[in-house]
């Protein structure tokens, strides 16, 4: 187990490590083991209630209108927001929660519950569920003509694409709330990043996706469909979760008390040093070792089904 700085001890005894095997060390833990995996206990929780909430917003029968269904998804990825309010407004008093310098507005040891609870992080996954399920949907018709709502005014639906990418493009700039930078430029923005952040990046990804899967955005279907991604994509979380453990061991702790060294980039130069580099190049081999022996033997093991409509 990983012992840095910002983490401030190993896994001492099991007490530490158990909620991490049952997936719910987001809530039952105070962040001093292993503190990456308290993602994948969001995950993991998410996948548990997907099936649910496909039961009760979404019909697999042809002649269900589902539109409605859509529309109880977005109005259901809207909560976070309200959740994210009763967190900053009721729960913090008013505070907000900041990596650099690391800010704690409550009590829930190094991260805040606010960040950390499935509740308020869940808007995200509700808007890529609802733009595979309408991926699903027009996949039906063998794609025989497109959505009839992309056949209406090309001059709104390109003024549209313009907002999508300008919003998203912000919003990779400025962060979803935990920039540090931005509250000390407008606290009223840092504000309404934390409360709607993650959720509007969320939908401009999944209009991004769902427009480039349906002929529009041909510039970014480009780039999407370079093969490079899948391998990045393949690497993604099995590099998230060991990149600070390699840190550790050649490196040692981050002077700069950064979660990750992507995100000391900003601040100093001095990252890229040899120890640095080094720490990477294990990451990324590490990675690509877990993946072919523990993550694509399990994918392989899934079940193989069709959804058939009735």
């Amino acid at each position: 187990f990983a012992v840095y700085d910002m983490a401030g001890e190993s896994c001492l005894d099991f007490g530490q490590v158990w909620p991490m095997l049952i997936f719910v060390n987001n809530y039952i833990s105070d962040f001093h083991c292993m503190i990456q995996t308290w993602s994948v206990a969001v995950e993991v929780q998410m996948y548990l209630l997907s099936p649910l909430v496909i039961w009760m917003a979404y019909s697999f029968k042809q002649r269900k209108r589902r539109q409605y269904c859509y529309l109880m998804l977005f109005l259901l990825s809207t909560l976070n927001i309200g959740f994210n309010a009763l967190h900053v407004y009721y729960v913090q008093g008013g505070k907000l929660f900041f990596f650099i310098p690391h800010t704690m507005p409550d009590s829930n040891g190094l991260l805040s519950l606010g960040y950390v609870a499935t509740w308020c992080r869940f808007s995200p996954y509700i808007s890529g569920m609802t733009i595979a399920l309408m991926e699903r949907n027009f996949g039906d018709r063998e794609r025989k003509r497109k959505p009839s709502f992309l056949a209406g005014n090309v001059y709104l639906l390109t003024a549209a694409d313009a907002i999508v990418c300008f919003t998203t493009g912000t919003l990779l700039f400025l962060g979803c709330g935990t920039n540090y930078l931005t509250y000390e430029t407008s606290r009223v923005l840092a504000y309404v990043l934390a409360l709607g952040g993650r959720w509007l990046f969320g939908w401009c990804i999944a209009y991004l996706i769902f427009m480039c899967n349906n002929g529009r955005l041909n510039f970014l279907r480009v780039v999407f469909e370079l093969n490079v991604w899948y391998s990045i994509a393949v690497l993604s979380y099995g590099t998230y979760l060991l990149q600070m453990i390699w840190i550790i061991f050649v490196k040692g702790v981050d002077q700069f008390k950064a979660i990750s060294p992507i995100q000391s980039l900003w601040v100093s130069f001095s990252v890229f040093s040899w120890d640095f580099t080094v720490a990477t190049l294990f990451t990324l081999l590490s990675a690509a070792i877990t993946y072919l022996l523990v993550e694509k033997p399990f994918m392989n093991l899934r079940p193989t089904f069709t959804m058939s409509s009735k």
